[in-house]
């Protein structure tokens, strides 16, 4: 059975969202060492559009928020609507969530996003 529909937002760099969206995926982070925290998995959030780039960067990095922001990790998001039963939440006391399985974009509705000059999120359509 399907669980309800919940928005998660993937935080990425420009680049990755490109190829995500050439790709049609998301690919699991597999790097325990460093990606992988709480194991292989998709890493999304439910931080969405309106929290600061600190804010964001802080909750999913922790301690490496800064570096994280210097390397371009919070310059684009992919807004994913997916079934909650599919998404599992590994810490209770972060806002990290983890998918399993690779993300299909093909099955789900989203929207990609991209940072403005100015440092805002607008709508963003890859040719």
């Amino acid at each position: 059975m399907a669980g309800c529909i919940q928005t998660y937002y993937h935080y990425t760099t420009l680049e990755a969202a490109r190829a995500i969206v050439l790709s049609g995926y998301i690919e699991q982070s597999i790097d325990l060492t460093t990606d992988a925290r709480y194991g292989v998995g998709v890493y999304v959030t439910d931080m969405g559009l309106d929290h600061t780039r600190r804010t964001v960067a802080n909750a999913i990095f922790g301690n490496a928020a800064h570096y994280m922001l210097d390397k371009g990790k919070l310059d684009a998001v992919i807004e994913l609507y997916l079934p909650s039963n599919i998404v599992i939440r590994p810490d209770l006391m972060l806002n990290i969530y983890k998918v399993q399985e690779r993300v299909s974009l093909n099955a789900t509705n989203h929207r990609v996003y991209v940072r403005d000059t100015d440092g805002k999120f607008i709508e963003y359509k890859f040719q």
